[in-house]
């Protein structure tokens, strides 16, 4: 391989540049920048519309199951049946219990009257005081 200086400068030939690589090369290549810029312009906008189109697709959908929630708003929900349910069972109980009562009160009226009025003393006996002296 021989030296690159084996010619002397004086006698080597200029490079000559061909019309591409002159002015309309730098246009070329300004233009392929603006075209990038471009690219990643428009892939930005695409990007942010279709976040837009999507955040617009889950508030209709949103808006569509609310709707159909206020329409289904008449169907009782398992919880409100339960609750329901709970009521009736309160409220049969308390209807015994009534009975109950109704049913017993005939002896415990008469059991009253039998009954003597007892004081505090006579139920309990008084403690005896014991004196250690």
């Amino acid at each position: 391989m021989p030296a690159r200086s084996s010619i002397p400068k004086a006698e080597r030939k200029r490079k000559s540049f061909p019309e591409d690589q002159g002015f309309s090369k730098v246009l070329a290549l300004s233009l392929q920048a603006v075209d990038k810029k471009d690219a990643q312009f428009q892939k930005v906008l695409d990007k942010d519309h279709a976040k837009r189109e999507s955040i617009a697709r889950a508030n209709k959908e949103r808006a569509r199951k609310k709707e159909e929630t206020r329409k289904l708003s008449h169907v009782p929900s398992k919880i409100s049946i339960m609750e329901q349910l709970r009521e009736q069972r309160r409220e049969r109980s308390r209807e015994r219990k009534k009975k109950r009562r109704a049913a017993a009160e005939p002896e415990s009226a008469a059991h009253k009257s039998a009954t003597r009025h007892v004081t505090r003393d006579e139920t309990k006996p008084k403690k005896k005081r014991v004196s250690f002296g």
